[in-house]
């Protein structure tokens, strides 16, 4: 969500995006079940329920032991537990009133990582940093601490021409500028690009390969192995794939799917290729987005492409096993033909057409990039659907001809 914010705002000629990476200072233990309570009930939560988390928080005993010494115990009636399952939703509650009052400055929450996104336009950071200054009072408020020291500041800037501007400072600490940050596992970038990330995420599923192999010699089954590998390897893999795996480059994807192969090889049994989970978490989150009725422009846009391109993948697998002439490739042909003209060729002649009746409501420089884009895009469709028109179809009705003229 927030890279759509994002990617969205840089569209507009003379922006630029601002992310505040927000750490709190022991967040979990910083909770007053009395403020929590009063919180619950503005929530419409019974009040049965907000009794019993109140006692649940209040009262704990709590000592510490190392070896065979143990201290003395204390009462403690502030904070949530840690790791205990309910500390992150109690802490998503406690901070449920903390939001943005201004369109241009979202936040985002997710239990103690919060992210302050402002989306910069003519060099204005007015708004923004007075919503920060909003966050620092209602963190006062609320018995929460601001770590200053470890709260980063990340700019995304595309512009030509930049100013300087004064650094910000968040209780008379000056925030420290990054270039880039791990935020809830994904580095993300400053240039917005995913390089340092599949390089981490290569690296982590080629040390656990280790184990695998190691597996693999004691003789274990294929269906633990697979367990094995969908566990603890095929999970790094798709760390937000969702979000990375449209952008990469080729040699990315071409070095992940080495990493898939080789684990082919140790296991001795088939596995799901990027591809395909890929397409599967995209028609998951498309799910999604039907049932919460949020994004359903891009979800649909996004689908119809994915659609098409499982039919395109399955035809290059084909060609690779050398069977262009059977009769699943002449199957798979037609649907990919007819899929490519429905879900690419007609989803942008709409995209042209809404484009063209809201131009008069699109900036200029929205209108004519999107314009030169849709273009673009429609030329190389063009040229694909003539490639594979020529070749599926014109060259193997070519080449019957040519094996009747040789029989007569």
């Amino acid at each position: 969500m927030g890279l759509h914010f994002i990617l969205q705002h840089l569209d507009k000629s003379g922006t630029y995006v601002t992310l505040l990476f927000v750490d709190f200072s022991l967040a979990f233990n910083t909770i007053i079940p009395t403020l929590l309570q009063t919180k619950l009930t503005q929530l419409s939560v019974p009040s049965s329920i907000c009794q019993w988390i109140t006692s649940f928080l209040t009262g704990r005993h709590q000592l510490v032991k190392l070896g065979k010494f143990m201290s003395n115990s204390r009462t403690t009636s502030t904070g949530a537990p840690q790791g205990c399952v309910l500390s992150p939703l109690l802490f998503s509650l406690y901070t449920s009133d903390c939001t943005s009052t201004d369109p241009s400055v979202k936040l985002l929450k997710f239990a103690d990582d919060t992210t302050v996104i402002g989306l910069i336009q003519n060099g204005d950071e007015s708004a923004y940093r007075q919503e920060v200054e909003q966050l620092a009072a209602w963190c006062s408020l609320n018995n929460l601490e601001l770590n200053t020291l470890k709260t980063v500041e990340m700019m995304v800037d595309f512009r030509r021409n930049t100013l300087a501007l004064p650094p910000l400072t968040i209780m008379n600490s000056t925030v420290t500028t990054v270039e880039s940050f791990r935020f809830l596992g994904t580095t993300i970038s400053q240039d917005l690009k995913w390089d340092t990330p599949i390089d981490s995420i290569i690296k982590k599923a080629q040390q656990r390969l280790y184990f695998l192999r190691q597996l693999r010699k004691f003789n274990l089954p294929e269906g633990l192995l697979t367990q094995f590998y969908s566990a603890v390897i095929e999970s790094v893999l798709c760390t937000s794939i969702t979000v990375w795996f449209g952008s990469a480059t080729k040699s990315d994807i071409r070095r992940l799917h080495r990493t898939v192969r080789t684990a082919e090889r140790i296991i001795g049994a088939p596995l799901p290729t990027l591809q395909e989970l890929y397409t599967s978490r995209v028609i998951s989150c498309f799910g999604l987005s039907v049932l919460t009725c949020r994004y359903l422009g891009f979800a649909v846009v996004a689908l119809l492409v994915e659609i098409n391109s499982i039919f395109l993948h399955l035809r290059q697998m084909l060609r690779m096993a050398s069977t262009a002439k059977s009769t699943m490739y002449r199957v798979n042909s037609m649907i990919n033909l007819g899929t490519y003209v429905v879900f690419r060729i007609n989803t942008l002649a709409w995209m042209t057409r809404w484009l063209v009746l809201n131009r008069d409501q699109i900036p200029l420089f929205s209108y004519t990039l999107g314009s030169v884009g849709l273009a673009i895009m429609t030329l190389m469709n063009i040229v694909l659907f003539y490639r594979l028109l020529r070749t599926d179809f014109l060259k193997s009705s070519r080449e019957k001809d040519v094996k009747k003229d040789k029989d007569m």
